[in-house]
């Protein structure tokens, strides 16, 4: 596909993205004193376009190849899923829960934790940096929080996956299928 026609496609699929994208440099540039920053941002935006308007045109591509094979995109994320979710089911719930919410997932939360802890209380806030002792205590509360959090957050999701392994995986979806009626079947 020519580069023009494929912009053209890009801008007809993309053009609300495109305008706001525009717009929030602008205002970047309007709203802050830093314009070497903004001037940066304003030099790679170009660079990103071109890039994304490539990554669209390879997703045409692969749509057109699932599309010859009987194939959707939403049939392809169901496999990976499907992939994926057995792997980390064979694991067990608390492995999954632990390791993923309270590890993994925790590190992140505490990060946002304290991004509202800081917009929320900011006087409190330049109090705690102040001190060493004071913003490692933070950081371990944040950590704690966040652990926490991810804990509850991949228990629930624990139970939303199941369902939809057993929907994609059981064609029959005996695991359910208490919630449906014998006439319903019929």
């Amino acid at each position: 596909m020519k580069f023009v026609s494929l912009c053209k496609l890009f801008w007809k699929h993309n053009y609300k993205q495109l305008i706001i994208g525009t717009i929030l440099i602008a205002a970047y540039y309007y709203y802050f004193t830093d314009h070497a920053v903004s001037l940066f941002f304003i030099a790679l935006y170009p660079l990103y376009l071109v890039g994304t308007i490539y990554k669209f045109g390879e997703r045409l591509e692969r749509l057109q190849k699932l599309k010859a094979r009987g194939l959707t995109e939403e049939d392809i994320t169901n496999i990976e899923f499907v992939k994926k979710w057995e792997q980390a089911r064979h694991g067990g719930l608390w492995r999954y829960c632990i390791r993923d919410g309270g590890l993994i997932a925790g590190a992140g939360l505490s990060l946002v934790l304290s991004l509202i802890f800081g917009i929320t209380f900011p006087h409190m806030f330049k109090q705690i940096l102040a001190e060493p002792g004071d913003m490692f205590r933070l950081i371990g509360i944040a950590y704690l929080g966040g652990a926490f959090v991810g804990l509850i957050l991949f228990r629930i999701m624990w139970s939303y996956k199941e369902k939809k392994f057993a929907r994609l995986t059981d064609p029959l979806n005996t695991i359910f299928a208490s919630k449906i009626s014998i006439d319903d079947l019929i």
